[in-house]
């Protein structure tokens, strides 16, 4: 058989991208390397599924092609997936300007699209490790271990190289270079940090805060929200969104910091004055310890680590020195933390790099070095931030990908 359009990866952009292909009653067929289809779609939000995010801008992504990007994101904007979804069965939930399913549980995502292939009669073949992808005759060829498929055109939504197990190894990339393309130098983002503190252990601490990115002494950027720790790692929305530069600067061989400020709402001053009021009402009771004094700031674990960075033993408070609380509200205000790399391939949440994405027609997907070929999703240099940006990226590609196959039909 001559398949019209076959889907190779049956992630987010493949699966919406094979739902848009097989309109008209085009033959295609998707082929999944693992077992089964749309794993790493099962873990994305925690399991809920984020699916887009009312606030989607230009501005919550890296790329090589803003232009194109624009183009693509115009095209598929948050209206038009909840009404894609919407019209597929799926019922949806808005929370803080970000797009869940109701339920809550990503496997409802997966349901409904699964659900609109099987309308339209799209095989999925599980199991099916690309080999060699070829061209002759005006046909795709595509060999996998112990099958040969032919197809007039291919979407290539293999991903990346994030969360290897479920099966984003980098293969498509080495596809792609057989056909033209060039490849961004890939590296992981929306990873945990590991941090240089010895002799400190920060694990299970979770704390609200303004995290700022310092790159050799200077801040770049900065958010606010929970920061998270682990006993040598840093993570949380904030510094989840700030790894794509940490990262990249650390390859550069650049001094890589988070300074992090734990009461973003009042400055150091205003917090010094408030302690040294304190301090009065607290000193006629010897029961009093320093630890108690600084209760009500921070998660109790992590005032201990404040306090022993400012060199403050626990002890009456009546012990307490002017200086010792002016250098614990300097601490609070300013804690520096050395980055000294990533966990890799398998904590990041997607990738950085790869498939230029100015090496496609954004109305289409389709290559601009061979005619028939589409690209959709994270095998692209197209990585966003925490908040559905990632996800919607993945579907309006693949959806583009997907129409741009009927079209040349």
């Amino acid at each position: 058989m001559i398949y019209d359009t076959i889907v190779i990866g049956a992630g987010a952009a493949g699966l919406i991208g094979a739902i848009h292909a097989g309109a008209d009653g085009q033959k295609v067929l998707i082929l999944e390397k693992m077992s089964s289809p749309g794993r790493k779609l099962l873990i994305t939000g925690n399991g809920k599924c984020n699916l887009t995010n009312e606030n989607l801008s230009i501005d919550n992504y890296h790329t090589d092609d803003r232009a194109g990007l624009s183009i693509i994101l115009k095209n598929y904007p948050p209206s038009a997936l909840k009404e894609e979804f919407g019209e597929m069965g799926l019922y949806l939930l808005e929370k803080d300007g970000r797009i869940y399913p109701r339920s809550l549980d990503s496997r409802s995502v997966l349901r409904t699209l699964l659900n609109s292939i099987r309308i339209r009669n799209i095989g999925i073949e599980c199991n099916k490790n690309m080999r060699k992808i070829e061209f002759d005759s005006g046909h795709f060829i595509i060999k996998t271990e112990n099958d040969t498929y032919l197809s007039k055109k291919i979407i290539m939504t293999s991903g990346g190289m994030s969360y290897r197990k479920t099966g984003s190894s980098g293969d498509g990339y080495y596809h792609m270079k057989k056909f033209g393309h060039s490849v961004i130098k890939q590296f992981s983002a929306l990873s945990p940090l590991y941090i240089n503190m010895p002799g400190l252990d920060f694990s299970g601490i979770r704390q609200i805060g303004r995290a700022g990115l310092i790159i050799n002494g200077e801040e770049i950027k900065n958010e606010i929200g929970e920061i998270q720790f682990r006993k040598s790692a840093i993570s949380g929305i904030p510094v989840m969104n700030m790894s794509h530069d940490a990262i990249i600067c650390l390859d550069n061989g650049d001094r890589v910091s988070f300074e992090f400020d734990f009461l973003p709402d009042e400055d150091m001053k205003k917090t010094e004055e408030k302690l040294l009021r304190r301090a009065k009402n607290f000193i006629v009771n010897d029961e009093i310890s320093s630890l108690d004094f600084f209760n009500g700031i921070c998660q109790s674990k992590l005032t201990e680590i404040i306090m022993r960075l400012s060199g403050i033993e626990i002890k009456p408070v009546r012990e307490l020195k002017n200086s010792e609380i002016r250098a614990f509200s300097e601490m609070v205000h300013s804690l520096k933390v050395p980055v000294e790399g990533s966990p890799g391939w398998n904590e990041a949440q997607v990738t950085s790099g790869g498939i230029p994405l100015s090496e496609v027609n954004p109305h289409t997907m389709e290559s601009i070095f061979h005619k028939g070929l589409f690209i959709a999703g994270e095998i692209l240099n197209c990585d966003g931030e925490c908040g559905g940006y990632n996800l919607h990226f993945a579907f309006a590609s693949g959806r583009a990908a997907g129409d741009g196959a009927v079209k040349q039909s």
